[in-house]
């Protein structure tokens, strides 16, 4: 889950994200996505992330180079929420890539009361040289809730539903998770379960994010 927020005007953001899941199949995937985001303009930030992939399900995509840009369009006001959107590049330089994979999406963030918010993100991700047994272009949507409690500690909860990259699968997810802040960084946990005939069986993530 995104919102709308971007790293501020000349400063920059590092994360290290892990995450292990095990798909409906059996297999099991683990995840390591080190990632640094720098404000480039007012409400506008750029990132690059290569992600390492492994385990026993496909590795697909392991090793690409991701290019991201990512404007927020306007602050909330009155019924309006904050808009902002994302566009992601994907240089074919790991594991089993060809072409030039694009990722578009589409942000919403709306503050309910002082300190509960709800969030919106649809995407849509063009795969421009396919494999056989995958999608050419696969859509998502994702409905997510946070609060903010004492300590530092932000509470996040989410329903994720996202056609898969192999053809005749998608993604069911109901996920939660927790940011601490600690020091000058945030540590992050989450968990996730697959609903039904969800492609993914059941996902863990951890990360830490630190602004510089």
């Amino acid at each position: 889950m995104d919102d709308t927020t971007v790293t501020g005007r000349g400063k920059r953001t590092a994360q290290l994200s892990t995450a292990a899941e095990r798909t409906a199949a059996g297999d099991h995937r683990a995840r390591l996505d080190p990632q640094l985001k720098a404000g480039i303009a007012e409400g506008w930030q750029a990132s690059v992330t290569v992600p390492v992939i492994g385990g026993s399900a496909s590795r697909a995509t392991s090793g690409d180079v991701r290019l991201g840009l990512q404007g927020k369009f306007n602050d909330e006001a009155g019924w309006l929420p904050s808009l902002g959107a994302s566009l992601r590049l994907d240089l074919p330089t790991g594991r089993d890539s060809e072409g030039l994979d694009t990722r578009f999406k589409l942000l919403a963030t709306k503050t309910l009361a002082e300190r509960h918010r709800v969030h919106l993100n649809a995407l849509l991700e063009n795969n421009q040289e396919p494999r056989p047994n995958e999608r050419s272009n696969r859509r998502g949507l994702v409905v997510g809730y946070d609060v903010q409690l004492r300590g530092g500690t932000l509470l996040l909860a989410d329903y994720v539903v996202e056609q898969a990259r192999e053809r005749g699968r998608h993604d069911r997810l109901l996920e939660a998770g927790l940011r601490q802040k600690v020091g000058e960084g945030v540590l992050g946990f989450g968990v996730g379960a697959g609903l039904r005939d969800s492609a993914t069986d059941w996902r863990l993530r951890v990360s830490w994010q630190q602004e510089f």
